[in-house]
């Protein structure tokens, strides 16, 4: 399963929203490996925090990696769904950053989607996600 972004998708709220194109459905019962991969940045310090939802009754765990503080700084985090991850990207004034998200989710009686949502540290701050950023979704039962 597979989702992108197909228009520039920017917010500039402190609250987590969806990314809009950043999600692949998941059936009851199944359990499923998930890689998101966004292109993009913030034009502010202030910078972004990343998440993914999922249906009401599954668990996840998964991991966030990309860009902090400059090209070249690398920061990542440890998260359970819905989770703030409590660490900051693409906080460098900049659109050229990349972020990796990888985890594996598994459902429970509740269809719905695995869903990738951003928020900004400071919300007069822009997050811009590039087209072409994706999700893949593999299920593994």
């Amino acid at each position: 399963r597979y989702g992108r972004v197909t228009s520039i998708s920017t917010g500039t709220g402190t609250a987590f929203a969806d990314v809009t194109g950043l999600s692949v459905g998941i059936s009851p019962n199944e359990i499923m490996q998930v890689h998101a991969h966004l292109m993009g940045g913030c034009n502010g310090t202030g910078g972004s925090r990343f998440t993914m939802t999922v249906p009401i009754g599954a668990t996840a765990n998964f991991y966030v990696a990309g860009n902090g503080a400059s090209a070249t700084a690398y920061t990542m985090a440890i998260c359970t769904a819905g989770q703030d991850t409590g660490v900051t990207f693409w906080n460098a004034n900049s659109t050229v950053r990349f972020l990796e998200m990888h985890g594996m989710v598994v459902n429970g009686t509740n269809s719905g989607t695995v869903q990738v949502r951003r928020r900004n540290v400071v919300g007069t701050f822009i997050t811009t996600v590039s087209v072409n950023s994706h999700i893949n979704g593999m299920v593994t039962s």
